[in-house]
């Protein structure tokens, strides 16, 4: 299974917005045989993909952060 990452560093805004293109890009990649990895999330964006109860549970999404 391949491995696909996403710079959140370039996501504009941490709304819902941007939550609804993670997840859209993590079914294209499931669709793909792929797991998609976030990279460099802010603290507000990961806050509001748990709020919205979209974490490593339902997104499926696995959250990396680079070290500061």
């Amino acid at each position: 299974m391949g491995i696909v990452t996403l710079d959140c560093a370039r996501i504009g805004g941490s709304g819902l917005a941007a939550v609804d293109r993670i997840a859209r890009k993590r079914l294209e990649a499931r669709r793909c045989g792929c797991e998609l990895v976030l990279t460099n999330p802010s603290e507000e964006l990961l806050e509001l993909i748990r709020f919205a109860g979209l974490g490593k549970c339902l997104l499926g999404v696995e959250v990396q952060r680079q070290p500061e």
